[in-house]
């Protein structure tokens, strides 16, 4: 079913003067995905390569666009800049709010699809536990921190992982209120947790300065659901990384998948499907 959205006029971006870029990894804090895979932030800028995240900043780079890596840690309490040591591109870690980390002291998984799959068990005060549920995500991000770092490193524009994600909403309120124009791109996230996510989501996506979405199918979802117009997608595939010697990072998620295949811990593909809404 189509959302009424008024679409931004195409936004005026020269891209041959756009100098520095900021990019927004997906997830509340940067930890969600790297304690997945057992890696820690130091290790993160000195050894992590490959990934649409480092074919972004490499092809960039090589056209003389700087990019800065914008991610958000309760593991520091002021913003810490590191570099990535394959690239030369910055790294600004802000401290997630502190409120932001007091709620998920209670939360068993922030991305539960669910009450109980968030918090568990929940007998008393649900009503409050639902409406945190649906905040949460819009508290993870300092967005006044945010701000201030995104003029002292100099950025220009802000591309952000998932337009499908409550970070991209204020990535786009950010981008509007410091003038700068907010990009997208998709990589696999196609849906929603927090019931806000429906009603801002139609004007997040008409002021954001465009979309780079690779999937067809995907594409035409968007356009139909959102009623974007088709200038404001870009059809474009992520770029690729030049070959390089697989470092202990990478060997490290290989062998993690190895292991879960080995002692069946992994998720049919049927079932993923069903969870998503997916054809099998």
């Amino acid at each position: 079913m189509g959302t009424s959205n008024r679409c931004s006029p195409p936004c005026r971006v020269n891209l041959k003067q756009l100098r520095t870029l900021a990019i927004v990894p997906w997830g509340d804090l940067i930890e969600d995905f790297l304690d997945g895979i057992g890696v820690s932030l130091t290790e993160f800028a000195e050894e992590m390569t490959g990934g649409w995240l480092f074919g972004y900043v490499d092809a960039l780079k090589r056209e003389g666009v700087e990019c800065v890596l914008f991610c958000f840690s309760a593991h520091v309490r002021e913003p810490t800049l590191l570099t990535h040591r394959a690239t030369g591109a910055r790294i600004c870690v802000l401290p997630a709010p502190a409120r932001y980390r007091r709620l998920r002291r209670r939360m068993l998984n922030p991305y539960g699809w669910s009450l109980k799959d968030t918090f568990g068990q929940v007998t008393r005060y649900r009503k409050l536990y639902s409406a945190v549920r649906h905040l949460a995500p819009y508290l993870a991000t300092p967005v006044l921190s945010f701000a201030v770092q995104l003029r002292k490193m100099g950025c220009d524009a802000i591309l952000c992982q998932e337009y499908e994600s409550p970070r991209f909403d204020l990535c786009v309120a950010v981008g509007s209120i410091l003038r700068l124009p907010v990009f997208a791109t998709f990589q696999g996230g196609r849906w929603q947790l927090s019931r806000l996510e429906r009603y801002v989501r139609p004007a997040a996506l008409g002021r954001s300065a465009g979309l780079i979405i690779g999937s067809a199918e995907e594409a035409d979802r968007v356009r139909e659901r959102y009623r974007i117009p088709e200038w404001k997608i870009a059809r474009l595939p992520n770029p690729l990384v030049q070959p390089i010697e697989v470092g202990r990072v990478e060997l490290r998620q290989i062998e993690l998948g190895l292991a879960d295949s080995e002692a069946s811990r992994t998720t049919p593909v049927e079932d993923v499907a069903k969870e998503f809404g997916l054809p099998a």
